[in-house]
């Protein structure tokens, strides 16, 4: 019993060793994509996407290229898509940004969530 005990706590210890080598997080888990999620949306420009995208009212949109250029960056329309992908924040209208050739484009709850979204507010 000793010896499987041992065992057991030298096993917990090296495992416990390897997941802190990888960051605290290990692939796979919600902890690793939580990390990235977290690092990626405190970002200055991601700040400043989540507070246009706040700023759109009912009922009405914006392109991905039109928040990139209010954002200050107007080349990167595919990192707002890639920052908006990311929120799972209600208060954050995700859906009222679409893309520029009238396709409603990604939603992280799906594009037949977001169509309904948009059908509910009279887009």
């Amino acid at each position: 019993k000793i010896w499987g005990l041992s065992c057991c706590l030298r096993a917990t210890a090296l495992f416990y060793r390897c997941w802190m080598l990888a960051g605290g997080a290990w692939p796979g888990f919600a902890g690793d994509v939580g990390h990235r999620r977290t690092k990626y949306m405190h970002s200055q420009f991601a700040q400043a996407v989540y507070h246009i995208v706040r700023s759109i009212p009912f009922g009405n949109t914006l392109t991905y290229k039109q928040v990139a250029i209010r954002a200050g960056k107007p080349k990167a329309y595919r990192a707002v898509g890639n920052i908006l992908n990311k929120n799972y924040d209600s208060s954050i209208p995700c859906h009222r940004v679409v893309r520029s050739d009238g396709k409603v484009g990604g939603y992280n709850r799906g594009t037949v969530r977001k169509r309904e979204i948009l059908k509910s507010e009279g887009v």
